[in-house]
């Protein structure tokens, strides 16, 4: 019986997507490269950069299964940067883009192309080999 409710918790937790955006707080992106405290960040655009496919990641800091994801999109931020554009957009901060890509759930990965169009989005924990997979169907990296 403890497995099963062990089993269960776990599924749960991997199988459902995080959190609902909030709605109470002024809109704001929050760009990958700012690491300050959230009282020493200033309000940035989205990166409109053309030229080179995009991935933005949809997040918020009070959001558990975000907080395990965010390291994953660093570190392939780190290893893809001279591929693809990776934005970090804090739903908390930024309302406005969340209401615009219809974002219900966090995490939400979107992919887009050079051009900006969404090739395909995923909602919740995403694993750095299905992530860079991804990168691979959508032609971002080669095989």
């Amino acid at each position: 019986m403890r497995f099963a409710s062990a089993l269960i918790a776990v599924l749960f937790i991997l199988g459902v997507p995080g959190c609902g955006p909030r709605t109470e707080t002024a809109a704001r992106v929050q760009p990958t490269q700012h690491q300050a405290p959230e009282s020493q960040r200033e309000a940035a655009p989205v990166q409109e950069e053309k030229g080179l496919p995009k991935l933005w990641d949809f997040t918020s800091e009070r959001c558990p299964p975000c907080r395990v994801q965010n390291p994953i999109i660093h570190a392939l931020e780190e290893e893809y940067s001279d591929r693809v554009v990776f934005q970090i957009i804090d739903v908390d901060q930024n309302q406005q883009m969340a209401r615009k890509y219809s974002i219900r759930f966090i995490p939400t990965q979107i992919f887009l192309n050079s051009e900006g169009k969404e090739l395909s989005r995923h909602v919740g924990l995403f694993p750095r080999d299905s992530i860079i997979n991804r990168f691979k169907a959508h032609g971002f990296i080669e095989y």
